[in-house]
């Protein structure tokens, strides 16, 4: 999968109760994945998650190393129009540029990882 590096990053407020101080969450990585989705179809549901990236981890002593993943903190559904699909076709990196558009941020670095 691939995931993008924003600039500016996403800030997320989590609250785990009313009685509980909200605590705020810098993240600066986005993945991106239809959830339904037909050529053609009018507009498009997207799950974009939130989170950070883990680099891989060489192996030492004997220990396996362990792959580069993704680890998300939020996710949340976007609707993308036909129209502004339009320019997507097989390239990824068009999709993450539309998404990164519409939440005000600039993709800075493209990286390939495992969800974890």
């Amino acid at each position: 999968m691939i995931i993008a590096k924003l600039s500016p990053a996403i800030e997320i407020v989590k609250q785990d109760n009313i009685l509980s101080q909200p605590v705020t969450t810098s993240v600066e990585y986005i993945g991106a994945a239809a959830v339904r989705y037909a050529p053609g179809v009018k507009s498009a549901i997207f799950e974009v998650s939130a989170g950070n990236y883990i680099p891989e981890v060489a192996g030492e002593n004997g220990l396996p190393s362990q792959p580069a993943k993704f680890q998300r903190i939020q996710t949340s559904n976007l609707t993308l129009t036909s129209e502004e699909l339009s320019s997507w076709g097989t390239d990824d990196t068009v999709l993450y540029d539309i998404i990164a558009g519409k939440l005000n941020k600039t993709i800075v670095e493209l990286v390939e990882v495992t969800f974890g």
